[in-house]
């Protein structure tokens, strides 16, 4: 996932920051895990800039997937 997510992350950096935790860390990343309720990984959350909660996805997506759910947060 990481090549996807980094291409992506490329395309995106003007209007998303891009956030790599991992829940293994038992800081920040398990953390993280935890207040989103996540039940698996690899997990993405959309947080909005107010701190809601946009959507979130577990397990391993297509490019294209991820994309779309990028385009779907940045929509008006």
């Amino acid at each position: 996932m990481r090549p996807i997510v980094d291409g992506l992350g490329e395309e995106y950096r003007q209007q998303v920051d891009f956030v790599y935790l991992n829940a293994a860390d038992r800081a920040q990343g398990q953390a993280a895990y935890e207040a989103y309720g996540l039940r698996g990984h690899p997990a993405f959350v959309w947080v909005e800039p107010s701190g809601a909660v946009g959507w979130k996805r577990i397990g391993e997506m297509s490019a294209d997937t991820l994309e779309q759910a990028i385009r779907e947060g940045l929509a008006p």
